[in-house]
């Protein structure tokens, strides 16, 4: 089970309960903590060991005009913005046969085998924000409106299985978010989101 999270140094602490959520359910996952930010010299010191079985820092995603692509993103833009590149870097490293992301202020209670087993009916898992239609004024305003701004998945998670299906998709993905992962809801974007619509 390969499974990653995005974040810069600040969600570390985060990050750790997520991974170490999972290894109590998993513990032979492989966790990948994908760092949009500069390895922080601290990182394992005080803990008896990091729950991440990797550090993917994002220089190795081969972004082109690193420097100048950050300089452009939020940090939430970049954290979204590589998730594409490091389901390809997981696949195209390893031999999984899929693989899993979190947000990183996730907590896992339960196993993750309902999640694997939906691999036998489709390549890439999704969340929808709501699967029931509304039917007062507010929570319309709240939840239906709302889905229509930041998208109609939450991409706080997402499966992707090794297939050609997926692995085209997440070429074209990972192309749109390199160039229009904003948080820009007047302009028809939110970050990774709506490109999922």
């Amino acid at each position: 089970m390969h499974i990653f999270t995005s974040v810069t140094s600040n969600y570390i602490p985060k990050a750790r309960v997520l991974a170490k959520s999972i290894k109590t359910f998993h513990p032979d996952a492989h966790i990948t903590l994908a760092l949009s930010d500069s390895i922080p010299s601290w990182i394992g010191k005080g803990q008896k060991e990091e729950p991440f079985d990797a550090i993917l820092p994002i220089e190795d995603l081969q972004i082109p005009s690193l420097k100048s692509w950050l300089f452009k993103h939020t940090l939430v833009e970049m954290c979204t913005a590589i998730k594409p590149l490091v389901f390809q870097h997981i696949l195209n490293t390893t031999d999984a046969e899929y693989v899993l992301y979190f947000d990183p202020d996730i907590a896992v209670f339960s196993p993750l085998d309902s999640l694997v087993e939906s691999f036998a009916r489709g390549s890439i898992l999704l969340t929808p924000h709501q699967i029931t239609p509304e039917s007062h004024n507010q929570a319309i305003v709240d939840n239906e409106i709302c889905s229509l701004k930041h998208g109609v998945f939450n991409l706080g998670f997402l499966g992707i299985k090794r297939s050609l299906e997926a692995l085209a998709f997440l070429e074209w993905w990972g192309k749109r978010l390199l160039d229009y992962c904003y948080d820009d809801i007047a302009g028809g974007l939110f970050t990774d989101q709506r490109w999922i619509d």
